[in-house]
């Protein structure tokens, strides 16, 4: 085929170890690092190329397992893509007044703070720190969390990530319960 280096060209050998790389990956001596290509589905179920880097080749062969066993590298998408693609089927499957309260949560805390970030990158923490910086009552923080947890959830369904980091969220705001007085 054109183009394409032979199984023992230097593009397929490891500069590491000198063995042969395996089939999918290749040395990018450009880049300094490993690289392969994929087909996966974009946001609209048309086929596209997706080409990654790594530093290493454990972190490589790991990806491509992914891709390979149907994952989709398409976690680069941010939140706020996601939500846009997928808002039409949240709301029409929750209530008027819950549907009213998760765009409020959405357009005041969660696209503000989270939006931007890309769906592999949100991690757990990255949550519980955006919900400590929210000015709002502890049941609208709730609400904010259950619109993340079920935007996420979709993205794991459609495996473009792997978990729901949201899910790990053990502690959920709570009001304080006043003390009793003292002498009690």
């Amino acid at each position: 085929m054109a183009g394409r280096p032979a199984k023992d060209s230097p593009l397929r050998l490891d500069p590491h170890t000198g063995r042969p790389l395996p089939e999918g990956i290749r040395w990018r001596e450009d880049r300094r690092r490993y690289q392969f290509r994929v087909l996966v589905p974009d946001l609209y179920g048309n086929w596209a190329e997706r080409a990654r880097t790594f530093r290493t080749l454990g972190e490589a062969k790991k990806e491509l397992a992914k891709a390979v066993a149907g994952k989709n590298p398409n976690g680069a998408m941010t939140l706020t893509q996601w939500h846009e693609r997928h808002w039409p089927a949240i709301e029409a499957s929750v209530r008027p007044g819950t549907a009213r309260a998760y765009a409020v949560a959405w357009r005041r805390r969660v696209g503000p703070t989270l939006g931007h970030l890309k769906l592999e990158a949100i991690t757990s923490p990255l949550i519980e720190a955006a919900m400590v910086g929210w000015d709002c009552s502890p049941s609208t923080k709730v609400d904010a969390l259950a619109l993340i947890s079920r935007l996420l959830d979709a993205a794991r369904r459609a495996r473009i990530i792997d978990y729901n980091p949201a899910r790990e969220i053990n502690v959920r705001p709570r009001t304080p319960r006043p003390l009793p007085p003292p002498g009690r």
